[in-house]
């Protein structure tokens, strides 16, 4: 028997709808929203601005010949054509037309075998297309906030964004994010915005924090490093967003 359904979630003003058929699809899609700010609904909704279809396939998928050359990053490639946009890692595909709000994405029966970073990353990158037409843009940096004053953290990748941000979460500031952010217009200038709850660090970390120890899921194919939930160790410290009247700008450019 083959399963199907059909959920949503909101996520800021911004509400995503989400249908499925396929073996062992709905845990792939329960776990690309996990560590994201959304938020489950039951029922029907109003009204939905962005529509995804998740199945699966045992093939091979191509891209259009008339596709663009691909841009390559985090070990995907992404290609347009005919004003879609194509992200693949050579055998899923997600097929994201910004303009409408909807992506097809298909999955190969490998998916599964992947890490959660790359899982992550397909989706991610996916939903960064989608959002983009709704004003949302991403933004590589640590976020964090002491006494209603927010503070990014702007850096490389190994540059010691997610260090900082754990070193302060552990002394009590409130944390927007560890690296992911998407940035948007306001009324006050420009607000950042969550857009990835769970931390990604290097477990040599445990040994000055201990406590997330048992926190820590399943390694990663990069560099071995952990995702965990800082909401399960540091609870009520999660803050959503961060206006721009209240952000300082800090360059983060030597690794800790």
């Amino acid at each position: 028997m083959i399963e199907a359904g059909v959920n949503r979630y909101s996520f800021y003003e911004i509400t995503v709808g989400v249908q499925w058929e396929g073996e062992g699809i709905e845990e792939e899609i329960e776990q690309f929203f996990s560590p994201l700010p959304f938020v489950k609904r039951s029922g029907i909704t109003h009204s939905v601005h962005i529509e995804l279809k998740f199945t699966t396939t045992d093939a091979p998928l191509g891209i259009p010949h008339s596709a663009s050359v691909p841009f390559s990053c985090y070990d995907l490639s992404i290609y347009e054509a005919d004003g879609h946009v194509y992200l693949t890692d050579g055998l899923s595909i997600f097929q994201l037309d910004p303009q409408a709000g909807t992506g097809i994405v298909t999955l190969h029966r490998s998916f599964k075998e992947k890490s959660l970073l790359s899982k992550y990353n397909f989706f991610l990158i996916g939903l960064i297309h989608l959002l983009a037409p709704w004003g949302f843009y991403d933004l590589h940096a640590a976020a964090l906030v002491r006494d209603e004053i927010g503070y990014l953290f702007l850096g490389e990748s190994g540059s010691g964004k997610s260090s900082a941000a754990l070193s302060l979460a552990h002394q009590g500031w409130h944390y927007v994010s560890d690296d992911a952010l998407l940035v948007r217009p306001s009324a006050d200038g420009v607000e950042a915005l969550s857009f990835r709850k769970k931390f990604f660090i290097d477990p040599v970390l445990t040994s000055h924090y201990p406590e997330i120890v048992p926190y820590l899921e399943e390694s990663t194919s990069r560099e071995d490093k952990r995702f965990f939930d800082v909401e399960s160790v540091y609870p009520g410290r999660f803050s959503v967003r961060v206006h721009s009247k209240g952000i300082d700008l800090h360059p983060n450019s030597s690794s800790t």
